[in-house]
């Protein structure tokens, strides 16, 4: 075989939400006899079963505790379908009356059935689909008919066009391991503390840490939670009255749409201003200098996340009375970790000098910022010159349909978080399925450079087929 000769038309590199919805779209918009790989990650589940497929990491193994923080109607898979995973929901009982905010668990059954529904509609279709269970690594050759990846098996992979829709990449202490630190928390991290006891720190007060909060709470031995961020801002909660899409523009340089903001709350309930704003982000983003859009992050980042990342309201009332009861305390810190002479993991308050030593350490700092000097896929491509940062040293730049090589070369779409940077808002379900969309439908124009090559039907080393 020809290495030259793409084996592939689309690989797809990822295995959750994003992966799931370009298998949604394919199974609409893919032409016959399209060849289509999906590089899911060498990643294994726990119990050894296939129930990891379209989950990712956020949603493959998940305590029942733990809430969507996002209402159900919005986590569709495709633009025009937004209350998927609402029908979803309903088919699968229906005379259960759904409450606004479900537990992660059910997201996760639903984007594995999801996704085994699309690949078979795939097949019906003609498409050919390879699930490869590997990592991507590398980009081994860039050229103007076709990529060729490289997986952590060494399997070298050349298709026409790649989609990458890998997930957040995870901040981690770095060299530093013990078996009471845990670090990352995704995908089975939290189930470490079944059973633990004494005194639990977590490092971040976001999303990721109010889920390990809520596991350390429902440990009885647990007697005290010690939450530690930088700003000591814990998320605020949903309204879900507060569905009202508001006729708002937002325009001017950050304190402009700050003071638009605030009009417009005093008006009506922050949360549907936000929900304009997050609509908005990205277009605001994008006219701003890089000057601006520093200062709106050293000034507004805490605020902005607090506001736009918000809590289910039962779950915000659970860490409440965590606090009120002097169950959990909130500090405001810079924080490192080390350890001591006894090899007890310590938390070192930056600033104050003080020193925890606590029984268990969760790292729940969130997502990293994708730059060179990350040993991933991401760090690699930028090293090797052939993706971009954004104006501020981070993030991968793309264009308007989130191509990321330039005009000549062989398409590489980048979708989701690795943008944060020249992207204020790509995480979430809505963008990063309007992402996948917008690639797609760059990807598969008739007089696209991607050609469905009709004459090859081999398969990988390294590939498996699906039925």
């Amino acid at each position: 075989m020809d290495p030259r000769v793409p084996v592939h038309d689309l690989l797809i590199i990822g295995g959750g939400f994003g992966a799931c919805s370009a298998l949604a779209w394919l199974a609409r918009l893919a032409p016959k006899a399209m060849r289509v790989a999906v590089m899911i990650g060498s990643r294994t589940p726990a119990d050894g079963a296939d129930n990891f497929y379209g989950c990712g990491l956020a949603y493959g193994a998940q305590d029942p505790t733990h809430l969507l923080n996002s209402a159900h109607w919005n986590m569709g898979l495709l633009l025009d379908e937004p209350d998927g995973f609402t029908h979803w929901l309903s088919a699968q009982s229906p005379t259960k009356k759904l409450s606004d905010f479900v537990p992660r668990a059910e997201y996760g059954a639903f984007l594995q059935s999801k996704w085994h529904e699309n690949l078979k509609l795939l097949t019906l279709k003609g498409v050919e689909v390879h699930v490869i269970q590997q990592s991507a690594i590398s980009i081994l050759e860039l050229t103007d008919r076709f990529v060729t990846i490289v997986d952590d098996a060494g399997t070298n992979h050349s298709c026409a066009a790649v989609l990458v829709c890998m997930g957040p990449t995870l901040i981690s202490e770095t060299g530093l391991r013990h078996e009471k630190l845990i670090s990352p928390i995704w995908p089975h991290g939290l189930q470490c503390l079944k059973g633990a006891c004494g005194q639990v720190v977590i490092i971040g007060t976001g999303l990721s840490g109010i889920d390990a909060a809520i596991s350390a709470l429902a440990e009885p031995e647990v007697t005290k939670l010690t939450m530690i961020s930088r700003d000591g801002r814990l998320p605020l909660a949903h309204d879900a009255a507060a569905r009202e899409r508001l006729d708002v523009q937002f325009k001017g340089c950050p304190l402009e749409v700050l003071k638009t903001i605030r009009t417009a709350a005093s008006r009506v309930p922050w949360q549907a201003v936000m929900n304009a704003l997050r609509d908005q982000s990205n277009i605001i983003w994008h006219d701003w200098t890089t000057i601006e859009r520093r200062l709106a992050l050293r000034h507004l980042s805490g605020m902005w996340t607090a506001h736009r990342n918000r809590l289910p309201p039962d779950v915000l009332r659970q860490v409440e009375t965590a606090i009120d009861h002097g169950r959990l305390e909130i500090i405001k810190s810079f924080t490192r970790l080390h350890f001591d002479n006894d090899g007890h993991v310590c938390v070192q308050l930056i600033g104050s000098g003080g020193i925890i030593k606590p029984d268990w350490v969760v790292d729940a700092r969130g997502f990293a910022r994708i730059n060179m000097n990350m040993n991933s896929f991401f760090g690699q491509a930028l090293r090797d010159g052939h993706f971009n940062t954004s104006g501020l040293g981070y993030g991968i730049a793309g264009d308007k349909s989130h191509r990321v090589t330039p005009l000549g070369l062989a398409p590489i779409h980048v979708v989701g978080a690795a943008r944060i940077g020249d992207l204020i808002e790509t995480t979430g379900a809505p963008e990063v399925r309007t992402q996948v969309h917008q690639s797609l439908e760059a990807l598969l124009k008739p007089n696209h450079p991607v050609k469905v090559s009709r004459h090859m039907n081999c398969q990988e080393n390294g590939s498996s087929a699906i039925d």
